[in-house]
């Protein structure tokens, strides 16, 4: 269950972020802020790679700086938030 409320956490940031792509320290503030007890970092890279190997989100390149990883939501995630 626990999993579960993650994964629709990152989803669910994403989403809401109008298309503009999250840094992946600021998602993961952003869905501490919204769970109890707050996901640590084994948790949430769980999440995420269970979410981008099943193509619900991508990362995106940023322009300036190419170590800064970014991630959106595809329309398979926002398709999976539906359910």
């Amino acid at each position: 269950m626990r999993f579960q409320n993650i994964t629709r956490a990152i989803l669910s940031t994403l989403e809401g972020g109008n298309c503009y792509p999250y840094p992946e320290e600021q998602l993961l503030l952003e869905i501490n802020g919204v769970l109890r007890p707050p996901v640590g970092t084994a948790e949430f890279e769980e999440a995420m790679l269970f979410l981008n190997t099943r193509k619900f989100i991508v990362t995106v390149p940023h322009t300036l700086d190419q170590n800064l990883i970014q991630w959106t939501i595809t329309e398979l995630g926002r398709s999976a938030l539906l359910q």
